[in-house]
């Protein structure tokens, strides 16, 4: 990215069309750590307290690539429940036995 930026232009293609952009730092959100409670079973794991620091959307997003990580325990993901209201939420795996905790 650094490389990217030290440049005055760059020549983006996009289907048939080509633009030359001007490369520009973005600032990203700080990252938010949090500790989540859980209570596991063969397929589904459970979590509470989950502080509602960002969009539901983006802790979804979270949520799942935490959970899918195998360096991590994880498995594949079938889907993720999240409510900011109750700060709990869901995530259902493949298989069973999906995290290694």
């Amino acid at each position: 990215a650094h490389q990217i930026l030290k440049r005055s232009s760059c020549r983006v293609s996009c289907e048939n069309i080509r633009v030359d952009v001007k490369p520009k730092e973005i600032t990203l959100e700080t990252a938010v750590k949090f500790e989540v409670h859980v209570d596991v079973s063969r397929k589904e794991l459970k979590v509470f307290d989950i502080p509602p620091s960002m969009p539901e959307d983006r802790i979804k997003d979270r949520l799942e690539m935490s959970f899918s990580r195998p360096t991590r325990g994880g498995g594949e993901v079938t889907s993720v429940d999240y409510s900011g209201n109750t700060g709990t939420g869901s995530i259902t795996f493949l298989k069973p036995g999906g995290m290694n905790l």
